[in-house]
């Protein structure tokens, strides 16, 4: 497993990368169905049970980050 430690959220990369269809993708509801998804999934992963314990939840843990 490799470690990312990506500190840009994607939608301000998407911006300065002059991605249109990236940023409007990422205004969307869309992503956050994904990252749901994912999260049930593999919501045995040490790391997303981290992010589920965090003040206010999986849900406001992502918002915040992708919104950054």
């Amino acid at each position: 497993m490799q470690n990312v430690n990506d500190k840009n959220p994607p939608l301000p990369e998407a911006a300065f990368e002059r991605s249109i269809d990236s940023a409007v993708w990422y205004l969307s509801d869309a992503p956050m169905l994904h990252y749901k998804e994912f999260a049930e999934t593999y919501k045995t992963d040490k790391r997303l049970q981290y992010l589920a314990q965090a003040n206010g939840g999986f849900d406001k843990a992502f918002s915040t980050w992708l919104r950054a």
